[in-house]
């Protein structure tokens, strides 16, 4: 038969804390792939509305030329 053997306090405290800086490092590392991802879809969704309203510009300058000539 397996022995149980009981955990002193400072073990337990010791394990808590070891469980707590892990559980920590985990989400500061899930913290920055988030921003990181989000840093991300930021510049794609920027770059397509500068696209959009360049294009949107460009657009409505030859126009408004075609209509001057």
């Amino acid at each position: 038969m397996s022995q149980i053997h009981a955990m002193s306090d400072d073990q337990v405290a010791s394990e808590l804390r070891k469980m707590t800086a892990f559980i920590r490092q985990e989400a500061l590392e899930k913290a920055r792939e988030i921003h990181l991802k989000a840093d991300e879809e930021f510049a794609i969704e920027k770059s397509q509305l500068v696209r959009n309203e360049t294009q949107s510009i460009d657009s409505q300058y030859d126009k408004k030329f075609k209509q001057a000539a």
